[in-house]
């Protein structure tokens, strides 16, 4: 057979960035239609020249577009599966959406491809059979085994930053094939402008899709020169429509080389030994690096709230399918007296997408949930690449989610109270997520006979209430009774000194009228006022766009000399000290040192505990600049460059390294780091937590948390050659902003030390709500073993149990699980049966290895 170039065409199929996923909006006086439009119009031309030629082939990126293109153009699904029966059509793996894999917890990754493939298999009878991340900001080292649990073993897309072999093995040993045959593009970014008839609103000229098709693909792109025995030619852009004529013109082109369509599952049957050799692949050919980091860094940080949303709604969505799994029934009724941040109708849930209002349930139900939290991983929604409008519709998702999570978890008879504890397993201070109504004042919490004062009562800038409280340890899946009272008057004492030295257990503090000076844990000084204060802020120059930091220029002043303490009081438990200032180069007003920083005003408190090896800051920042970033200063003098970083299921350790080029795609000297990131120095360590400020590197054994950007450059976002819509302004992120970090020095190791079960605490509220909790939840697991999820199964009546081992290390133990069960099997992800799993009236026994994500199907 002569050499054969297979022609793909397919759109990167953006959900949300420059234009909304459903809404359209208003910019100049025009209007700009969502992502549904622009990719329904792609589609519809894809199936429209197929339809005329009996060769032309094509794909679709992900569920979620192929799933709404389905629902609002129910007559295509029997044309699709004509075409897919031919190897016309394919969807690729990528699962819901192609989402940031550094950001989120591992199980949004798992459950982004689980939904995807499985709604595939629903719809069409088959699921797809090629991985795929393309423009994805980074891979996690867990894909290869993820996607290999979902049955795909060939990721034929990623992008940017990747591994640089054909074969990536994962943190857990498991191989992925990424290899591909050698490829030419014919490719256009062009984005279509609103119709100049219309001005956007869609009429005859534009076919009803208000949007101005200035050009489209062209054929006439050929390899005519191939040596190797196949290669692969891509038609692609990210709204333009495909080449009407290319059929006719590849019929009708003469070459020494054979040019056919195909899709990527055509390759895939080319490349099945290779393929085949992930179990035992040739070492040559296997990526020394562990995953497709650093790159893109500045997405870390901008637009902040998006990361510390989706970090809650996450935890929300863990809580509520975790109570439906373990009670064995889920809701489907709104209280009319939930507390909730939209403001509709009582007794309702709004949809976040326009065109399903009217037609959605009254309370989605969890599956929904979690594509819909799916939709908000997006690599374009998270990282905050998008524009103003597009950012308020994923805010407008989030406020969706709490809501229908807390409704999901309001379902008992409105008496008694319950504090749930999800998948978490510390103790201590936790956050607590009242989904009741709550009286005013002070307030205290009487568990297990004790009372237990809360130490925090806030509320969100979404409008809801948020709890602090030192709670006994509740075991995952666990309910306790809880009642819920005023509190007495609490013995608070003010300080005055100038130089205060407190002592817990085992917490010591030296504190100035400045700052903190000194923290000990159990004697030894673990972080020490140096180069930069403890907690000190730390304005950087950061010119660039939301993706990247372009100027490798990066000067920094810290705001430590304008720092002034405004209160400081004990009590019988804690110490809390307050702190406030400015930023020096931002004063005086209109005569300041740096013009770019219109205002930064910042608060920190301090609370050190009694009885808890750490402690607790609170910052809130008021600022309005352009291209600068804040940083968080937690310096511990030990000479150690190196940090360990939480990543999806998994924990890495990452060197220092520095800013390279200045593009768009460029790595700024930062890590993702998920829940935690920290140092270890001659025995000891310092972690850092976080609640959604996942962007840290460490300098001098400094540890640095990013906490805020304000980029001004437009990249990407401004393409005057296709149309102007200048709706990004904010991303900038002027406004109010509350940060959460907990500091945790230990002795030994972090994977002996707990660190990752303080982490997922820390993150994950415990919901205080009328419904009845389990009474006994789930038990066993040791230090390093975290559960990722608690869910119903997909097919039949049973409960599964998704676990992880962070620590990389192999394990045997029993896992105590409520309730009597007959069986028990191990699965995939996909929960697919692979092998049974012994059961006994104590539990279940497990054998995990190092870094595995191991689920359990439970049959009573």
């Amino acid at each position: 057979m002569s050499p054969t170039v297979y022609i793909l065409s397919r759109n990167h199929f953006d959900n949300t960035w420059r234009r909304c996923w459903d809404r359209p909006y208003d910019c100049g006086g025009a209007g700009y239609v969502g992502y549904v439009t622009v990719e329904r119009a792609v589609t519809d031309a894809m199936l429209a020249i197929a339809s005329r030629d009996d060769g032309y082939s094509f794909e679709i990126e992900s569920s979620r577009l192929l799933r709404r293109y389905v629902q609002d153009n129910p007559d295509s699904l029997e044309a699709l599966k004509g075409l897919w029966e031919r190897g016309r059509f394919a969807l690729l793996g990528s699962g819901e959406v192609i989402p940031d894999a550094n950001m989120t917890r591992g199980e949004t990754l798992v459950r982004n491809l689980a939904e995807g493939i499985w709604w595939c298999e629903e719809a069409f009878g088959r699921r797809p059979t090629v991985g795929w991340h393309a423009d994805g900001f980074g891979s996690s080292g867990q894909f290869p085994q993820i996607f290999a649990g979902v049955g795909l073993r060939w990721i034929a897309a990623l992008s940017y930053r990747t591994p640089s072999r054909d074969y990536w093995r994962g943190l857990d040993g498991t191989v992925a094939f990424i290899g591909k045959l050698p490829n030419q593009y014919v490719v256009d970014y062009v984005k279509y402008p609103p119709c100049p008839q219309c001005g956007g609103a869609g009429c005859e000229a534009c076919g009803g899709y208000g949007l101005h098709f200035i050009r489209r693909l062209e054929a006439g792109t050929w390899i005519d020169d191939l040596t190797a025995a196949a290669a692969t030619l891509t038609f692609f852009g990210e709204e333009v429509l495909p080449p009407e004529d290319l059929p006719r013109a590849v019929a009708e082109h003469e070459s020494p080389v054979r040019h056919v369509f195909g899709t990527h599952e055509t390759l895939r049957g080319i490349l099945a030994d290779r393929i085949a050799a992930c179990d035992h692949p040739p070492a040559e050919q296997v990526s020394p690096e562990p995953d497709g980091n650093p790159t893109t860094s500045g997405c870390l940080v901008s637009r902040i709230e998006l990361k510390r949303r989706h970090r809650f709604a996450e935890a929300a969505l863990t809580l509520a399918e975790t109570l439906a799994a373990l009670t064995g029934r889920a809701a489907t009724e709104v209280p009319i007296d939930l507390p909730r941040t939209q403001a509709e109708i009582p007794g309702r849930i709004a949809p976040w997408e326009a065109s399903r209002e009217g037609s959605a349930p009254d309370l989605p139900p969890l599956r929904d949930l979690w594509r819909d939290l799916c939709f908000g991983a997006f690599h374009d929604a998270l990282p905050g690449t998008l524009i103003d409008p597009a950012y308020d519709e994923v805010m407008d998702l989030y406020d969706h989610l709490e809501d229908a999570c807390a409704a999901h978890l309001r379902r008992g008879d409105g008496t008694g109270r319950t504090l749930f504890n999800a998948v978490a397993k510390a103790g201590g201070v936790r956050e607590i997520w009242p989904v009741v109504a709550l009286p005013e004042g002070p307030l205290a919490l009487r568990v297990g006979g004790r009372e237990v004062p809360v130490l925090d009562r806030t509320t969100t800038a979404a409008g809801t209430e948020r709890l602090w409280a030192d709670l006994p340890a509740i075991a995952p899946g666990a309910g306790v009774d809880v009642e819920v009272v005023r509190a007495g008057p609490g013995g608070r004492e003010t300080i005055e000194d100038e130089i205060i030295r407190w002592s817990g257990e085992h917490i010591a503090v030296e504190a100035g009228a400045g700052g903190v000076i000194d923290l000990r844990c159990d004697g030894q000084t673990c972080l020490h006022r140096g180069g930069w204060g403890v907690g000190e802020l730390i304005v950087e120059k950061d010119i660039g766009d939301p993706w990247a930091t372009r100027d490798p220029d990066r000067p920094r002043r810290g705001t430590a000399s304008t720092a002034r303490r405004v209160s400081a009081a004990r009590t019988g438990r804690c110490l809390e000290l307050t702190y406030e200032g400015t930023d020096p180069g931002a004063e005086p007003r209109y005569q300041a040192p740096d013009p770019m920083v219109l205002r930064l005003r910042w608060r920190q408190r301090w609370r050190f505990y009694r009885d808890h090896p750490y402690v607790d800051l609170r910052t809130e920042i008021d600022w309005s600049s352009y291209h600068r970033r804040i940083r968080i200063a937690f310096p511990t003098g030990w000479p150690t460059e190196e940090l360990w970083t939480e990543v999806p299921c998994g924990v890495l350790k990452r060197p220092r390294y520095e800013m390279g080029p200045t593009g768009w795609n460029n790595a700024g000297g930062d890590w993702p780091a998920v829940g935690w990131g920290g140092v270890e120095y001659g025995g000891a360590g310092v972690a850092v937590l976080n609640r959604g400020t996942p962007s840290y590197r460490c300098e001098d054994g400094t540890v640095l948390v990013s906490v805020l950007r304000s980029p001004a450059f437009p990249n990407c976002l401004e393409e005057p050659d296709s149309y102007s819509a200048p709706a990004y302004e904010r991303m900038r992120d002027p406004g109010r902003y509350v940060f959460e970090h907990r500091i945790v020095p230990y002795a030994g190791t972090w994977a002996d030390a707990g660190i990752v079960e303080q982490a997922e605490a820390f993150g994950a509220p415990v919901a205080l709500t009328d419904s009845p909790g389990p009474a006994a939840g789930l038990s066993g697991l040791p230090v390093g073993v975290l559960i990722s999820a608690v869910k119903p199964a997909r097919k039949g009546k049973g409960l599964v149990i998704r676990l992880v081992e962070m620590t990389g290390r192999a394990r045997r133990f029993e896992l105590g699980v409520p309730g009597a069960f007959a069986s028990a099997v191990a699965t995939n992800l996909l929960e697919d049966e692979l092998s049974a799993l012994e059961i006994s009236d104590r539990g279940v026994a497990i054998e995990i290895g190092p870094w595995r994500v191991l689920t359990l199907l439970l049959r009573r």
